[in-house]
């Protein structure tokens, strides 16, 4: 009886070394990692339990609450003022308005390869294209400038590119910045033209990992490195100024499938540093259900023949109540106030190749568009290139 009771005490004694030697890791490593390029990045916990009955045999797991307040003061939150443009055909800007919202397509839909590939090449170089692909799919993207562009007659490029060459429309839009701190896995930020950001902020965490030798440190700070290479683009792309708005859906399998994402900036098999305390965890796991935490998602076709997914960003507050009641958790549903941003169509530029009475025949078309289906109206003007043309 008294060797059960030392053997106990010994055990005891043994958590609280390590629990302490792990918290000291930690910090250390949110001190030399985290904070100098996120400084108001914080856990919401830390602990070693990968999933029930599934532990790590020597290191820590952290989670974030993925809220854009981990970006706050970083170099990838946006913090001027919330007002941008989209350029676009004439007749997407008519259905925008019949359908009440802008479309985010899923970034494996998109005709730019290097999107997301580019900035994680070098440094998620475990991956596969397959496993790209399938993140890829899991997020959705909508693109915009500021308005400098417009504002100092900079976009002429712009509208050749994305407004049917002077024959379409910018869609000045403002988003409701109170909540902007709060949005739940929707971030935005200016495009970073280069991966040198990114490959310094992954080179300072393989460092760390390497210095602590057999200490591994997993969970949501891989998978968000690999999201913020959404935001960088190659240098050829510059002058695109563009400004990213992304909505991250949660991979629908985690668990054993989720480790391929895990272990690429550990440098070490799974195998080796996980414990299983129970031999059914991971198969229990896999028929656990989660609730749905995401917006849902539609199909179209591109105009290759292929299908894309996409979803909606409200430009009015009764289709943004309706996708968010969707959503079956009841976290986020308490919250939805907080979590979502809010788009609204401020005004529409219209393009420098039509005439004025062109002009006065849009702006009545828009009007009772945006009467009939937004319930609000916009200001409807011509854009400052039309002097040059």
């Amino acid at each position: 009886m008294d060797s059960m009771k030392n053997d106990e005490s010994f055990n005891i004694k043994l958590s609280k070394i390590k629990r302490e030697d792990a918290n000291k890791r930690i910090n250390s490593y949110f001190q030399d990692v985290i904070h100098p390029y996120f400084p108001n990045c914080y856990p919401r916990q830390i602990t070693d339990e990968y999933i029930d009955g599934v532990h790590l045999s020597f290191g820590a797991i952290i989670n974030f609450e993925p809220i854009n307040s981990l970006l706050c003061d970083s170099d990838y939150y946006y913090n001027k003022r919330l007002e941008f443009i989209h350029y676009t055909s004439l007749n997407n800007c008519l259905n925008i308005l019949r359908e009440k919202s802008l479309r985010m397509y899923s970034i494996n839909s998109m005709d730019d390869s290097f999107e997301l590939k580019y900035a994680s090449k070098n440094i998620f170089k475990g991956l596969s294209s397959d496993q790209i692909n399938v993140w890829k799919s899991n997020i959705y993207s909508f693109s915009m400038c500021e308005m400098s562009v417009e504002n100092k007659k900079e976009s002429l490029d712009f509208w050749k590119k994305y407004g049917n060459d002077g024959y379409g429309v910018g869609l000045v839009l403002s988003i409701d910045k109170e909540n902007q701190k709060y949005w739940y896995n929707r971030y935005l930020s200016k495009i970073h033209y280069g991966s040198k950001l990114i490959d310094e902020i992954v080179s300072k965490h393989k460092q760390f990992l390497k210095n602590q030798e057999v200490f591994h440190i997993l969970g949501d700070n891989q998978e968000l490195l690999l999201n913020l290479c959404c935001f960088h683009k190659p240098p050829i792309y510059k002058t695109e100024k563009e400004i990213r708005f992304l909505e991250l859906d949660k991979c629908p399998s985690c668990g054993i499938v989720d480790l391929n994402f895990q272990h690429v900036l550990t440098g070490n098999e799974f195998p080796i540093i996980f414990v299983e305390r129970d031999k059914n965890a991971w198969k229990r796991y896999e028929q656990k259900l989660s609730p749905n935490i995401n917006t849902s998602s539609e199909i179209d076709i591109s105009r290759n023949l292929k299908p894309v997914r996409f979803k909606r960003i409200a430009i009015t507050e009764s289709l943004h109540n309706e996708l968010i009641d969707k959503i079956e958790c009841p976290y986020i549903e308490k919250n939805k106030n907080l979590f979502f941003p809010k788009f609204k169509i401020k005004k529409v530029i219209i393009g420098y190749r039509y005439k004025d009475t062109d002009l006065e025949n849009i702006r009545a078309t828009l009007k009772e568009l945006s009467k009939n289906h937004l319930g609000y109206e916009f200001d409807v003007e011509m854009t400052k290139l039309n002097e040059f043309f």
